[in-house]
């Protein structure tokens, strides 16, 4: 019988790898699990990953509508016609911003306000634990809106 495993967050960090890899190649990540073992850091290692595609653009997802609000398109916009230079230097200059949040996003890898710029809201709000809509105002004020 197959076993699905979850690897936790600090097995995908000594592994080396990247939770957005990991997700784009549908493989189990638990954030709530503490614990590592060195036979899943081992098996992440020797895991055969196809990698991201350039530019950022995520796996098609099957057909399935989607609503995009006008700070969505004002985020990606953004985005897309300026380079990313913000008022924000540190995460920890976002309002909204708390220790547990900063801690849980540190530990994804999400260190500078660009890498949180790169990240769906959708998904990271589910791995910290978060409101969408937080993490988009995060978003929002990186941009400078």
């Amino acid at each position: 019988m197959n076993q699905i495993i979850h690897f936790s967050l600090k097995e995908i960090k000594k592994s080396g790898l990247g939770i957005k890899l990991l997700k784009y190649n549908n493989v189990k990540v638990d954030v709530r699990r503490k614990s590592e073992k060195s036979a899943n850091i081992e098996l992440l290692k020797k895991m055969k990953l196809n990698p991201l595609p350039m530019g950022g653009q995520k796996k098609p997802k099957k057909a399935k509508a989607t609503k995009t609000t006008t700070v969505d398109k004002l985020v990606k916009e953004k985005v897309k016609s300026e380079p990313k230079e913000s008022k924000i230097s540190k995460l920890e200059d976002l309002e909204g911003m708390e220790p547990k949040y900063l801690k849980k996003l540190t530990d994804l890898g999400i260190d500078t306000p660009a890498k949180l710029l790169d990240e769906d809201f959708k998904e990271l709000s589910k791995l910290i634990t978060s409101t969408q809509k937080l993490v988009k105002s995060w978003q929002a004020q990186i941009i400078g809106e």
